[in-house]
């Protein structure tokens, strides 16, 4: 994959979802240099709303080049795309969105890459219990049902090949009703754990204990002094209506509700629910 042109990464694209970030009305032709560089290790459905919400008054991004970005996860998984363009994806991305709070969902596949291609830059990692995060992103997903809301023609393939890195059985079709979701949630249920097991033990391993700031997605609303001077701000700099955005409302319990639950997570090193 050839290096894209910054300008091209600023611009709108007809059918590509690219995120919501600062820059989107326009980039001046000449920017300051960062004030702070926060970077948000989070999975899905554990506070990326929230936290690029809170640093709005700033240079932020919410899933910025999202599409572009899984695309090249996707390839890089494969050995479809190597580590140094990977790298050179990374830091072109970075280039264009000038954030300084990046809060991504897709961020903590690159952790090892993100250190050290800004050794500047903190990072903050939002954890969310493991039965929680499950049953949030099922709700999430059974919302949208066997389509997409953002996509004309149903879930895009990038999204579905996202999905199945946490849970390799997904497809959208399970999502078309509750009945059609029980029938398939006892394997996402197990796939979804296995990886959460998985990723948060790599996350918390290659943290830089100097560099970041651990703070569970529940106690966002109750931990914004501590945010604020991890980025050297004023609390009163933040915009703290969006400490929780995002919420999720009428959801319904599918892993918690499952009669092993504690089976499942003592069988992934998760203790009780």
């Amino acid at each position: 994959m050839d290096k894209p042109n910054v300008a091209s990464l600023r611009a709108r694209r007809k059918g590509v979802n690219r995120g919501r970030w600062w820059g989107v009305g326009g980039v001046p032709a000449s920017l300051p240099t960062r004030r702070f560089h926060l970077i948000g290790i989070c999975l899905p459905k554990t506070g990326t709303t929230s936290l690029a919400d809170l640093f709005q008054p700033f240079r932020w991004g919410h899933e910025f080049l999202f599409a572009e970005s899984v695309e090249r996860l996707i390839a890089w998984k494969a050995g479809r795309l190597g580590h140094d363009g990977m790298r050179c994806w990374l830091a072109s991305r970075a280039e264009a969105g000038a954030l300084e709070l990046d809060s991504a969902s897709f961020n903590h596949y690159f952790m090892d890459i993100l250190v050290e291609l800004h050794p500047a830059a903190r990072f903050v990692y939002t954890r969310r219990d493991a039965v929680s995060w499950a049953d949030s992103l099922l709700n999430m997903a059974l919302r949208y049902g066997g389509g997409h809301p953002a996509y004309d023609e149903g879930w895009p393939e990038w999204l579905v090949a996202l999905s199945r890195l946490m849970a390799p059985s997904f497809d959208p079709g399970q999502f078309a009703s509750p009945e059609h979701l029980r029938l398939a949630l006892r394997p996402l249920a197990e796939e979804l754990l296995e990886f959460y097991a998985r990723e948060t033990a790599r996350i918390e391993a290659a943290l830089p204990l100097e560099r970041s700031l651990v703070i569970p997605t529940d106690g966002l609303s109750t931990h914004l002094d501590t945010l604020a001077a991890f980025a050297g701000l004023p609390r009163s700099a933040l915009n703290t209506a969006g400490s929780h955005a995002n919420r999720g409302h009428g959801k319904i319990p599918l892993v918690a509700a499952l009669p092993d639950l504690p089976r499942l997570l003592e069988r992934n090193g998760l203790g009780a629910a």
